[in-house]
């Protein structure tokens, strides 16, 4: 297939675009930044843009990952967050539309509110309870009103991309780069976390299916950020460091990440199963790998032996 990756340049375009050419697959890579000699520049924001970049290349699908996933950012300027989630969302569901070709959207456990005691599956209801969910969520929403070939993929907390990291796994890295022996991690937030090579794995074989619908790539989990940070620090072997547990109403964190988040971003699939796309591995072997893959530097010169 020839398959048009907007956000390429992201945390998931570094894993998904390498998997579906080893798949076999043609693929298009853009993003608005540039980071390698085969990605193209694209803003999804721009229908004209966008219109024209398939109108010329002629994709078989095309797989939405850009997306504002800065929650922070998200709030303090929510026209950006609509504008880039939303609309750029519906600029890909349009020209879907107009050619009759399948669209893939990753979307975010962070549509729902957190309130569930259970981990949220697909037949959970949205409710959003920030600007970044609720952006999320109406990309959702046109896609599933303007198409019938469609995959809406939901996503856990994100971990993966090497130097393109920028979530939980990166920010706990760079303090210990930065000669930090003080670690704080929240204890009273759980989530399940999502390695991208796995989800990337996964969203490569739905794409080659007609099974369209609304789906959970998910390992099962159910973690804090203080267990994953102590995975972390085990497999970077740093005995020297002292982690901390604090809550989510902590001044650290109200300082530093003001946005409300749910409660619980705990999810699990029911459809994955039954049609053999279950791809996920446990969240800590696949944690484990990507350190020792990605932050080899960092595990030797502490005398480890990889």
């Amino acid at each position: 297939m020839k398959i048009f990756v907007t956000g390429a340049a992201g945390m998931l375009g570094f894993a998904l675009c390498p998997t579906l050419l080893e798949q076999g697959h043609q693929v298009f890579a853009t993003d608005i930044r540039i980071l390698t000699q085969d990605m193209q520049k694209l803003d999804v924001r721009d229908l004209n843009q966008v219109q024209d970049f398939c109108g010329i290349n002629t994709p078989d699908a095309v797989m939405h990952l850009a997306a504002e996933t800065n929650l922070e950012l998200c709030e303090k300027d929510i026209p950006h967050a609509y504008l880039t989630n939303t609309i750029g969302t519906r600029n890909i569901a349009r020209v879907c539309l107009d050619l009759d070709i399948p669209m893939l959207y990753v979307s975010s456990i962070g549509v729902f509110d957190g309130t569930k005691l259970k981990p949220y599956d697909e037949n959970d209801v949205p409710n959003p309870i920030n600007v970044y969910g609720r952006t999320k969520w109406a990309g959702e929403v046109i896609v599933e009103s303007v198409l019938k070939k469609y995959f809406i993929v939901r996503a856990g907390w994100m971990i993966g991309g090497g130097d393109r990291e920028k979530k939980f796994v990166a920010l706990i890295i760079q303090q210990l780069r930065d000669g930090s022996r003080q670690i704080q991690a929240v204890t009273d937030k759980i989530g399940t976390p999502t390695y991208n090579l796995d989800f990337a794995r996964g969203l490569t074989r739905l794409i080659s299916t007609a099974h369209y619908g609304t789906y959970h790539l998910s390992s099962g989990a159910a973690v804090s950020r203080y267990q994953v940070a102590q995975k972390i620090l085990q497999v970077l072997g740093r005995t020297d460091v002292n982690l901390t547990g604090i809550t989510s109403d902590s001044r650290y964190i109200r300082d530093n990440f003001p946005t409300q988040r749910p409660r619980s971003e705990t999810m699990r699939s029911v459809k994955t199963a039954a049609l053999n796309l279950d791809c996920m591995r446990s969240w800590d072997v696949a944690l484990e790998e990507y350190l020792r893959e990605n932050y080899k530097k960092d595990i030797a010169e502490l005398g480890n032996i990889l």
